[in-house]
């Protein structure tokens, strides 16, 4: 299991940079889950929802990604 924290930048670098590391690991778009800032943070119903995705085998690639935006 890896985790990446990618800092810095813009938001379209960022981006850039996920999108190549999704690539260079073969990620399936089907198994890439995306959590978004709710209006002032990420709420725990958001995480709650991701949790049992995670518990169920990948349908494209051999890993799931979770990808947590604009996160402070």
């Amino acid at each position: 299991m890896h985790a990446y924290i990618l800092t810095g930048g813009t938001n379209d670098e960022r981006s850039d940079r996920i999108n190549t590391l999704l690539s260079e690991r073969s990620v399936s778009p089907h198994d890439i889950i995306t959590i978004l800032p709710e209006p002032t943070a990420i709420g725990i119903e958001s995480i709650r929802v991701v949790i049992p995705r995670l518990s169920i085998s990948p349908m494209g690639g051999s890993t799931h990604v979770v990808v947590v935006r604009a996160a402070h």
